[in-house]
């Protein structure tokens, strides 16, 4: 029984990467931005939705959402939106963003708790070998 599991998931991890290469690549190579993120949300991908986010100058998204669905993202969603505030000449706001990561103390949920449970809701899930994609 328990080799019949495993090929279940493995046949769940085939399937949906090429679910993912299908549907996400033709929006997003299209400058269909919103559809292509929709639809690496629907799958759970949230690390490509940060990508995707940052990639679209859409920084400050990013970070929250990071912030909210995955934690241990949110340093370089942080620094996506403070790089551009700061070509935007606005390096004094800039300066007031707070890097979770560097900056736990000042988030006063407990940044270090948070990322024990995404790290423990990680862990009960199984990722997908290349695109970073869970099945819970």
């Amino acid at each position: 029984m328990p080799w019949q599991r495993k090929l279940v998931r493995a046949f769940r991890i085939i399937i949906l990467e090429q679910i993912t290469n299908a549907l996400c690549s033709p929006p997003e190579e299209k400058g269909q931005n919103n559809l292509a993120f929709a639809i690496t949300l629907q799958l759970g991908d949230s690390p490509a939705c940060i990508d995707l986010l940052i990639k679209t100058h859409r920084a400050p998204e990013a970070a929250l959402f990071a912030r909210t669905y995955a934690p241990s993202q949110a340093g370089k969603a942080v620094a996506a939106w403070k790089s551009e505030l700061t070509e935007k000449n606005r390096s004094k706001i800039a300066n007031t963003v707070a890097d979770p990561t560097a900056n736990s103390d000042l988030f006063e949920e407990g940044w270090e708790a948070v990322l024990a449970k995404e790290e423990e809701a990680l862990a009960s899930c199984e990722s997908l070998y290349s695109g970073g994609l869970t099945i819970c």
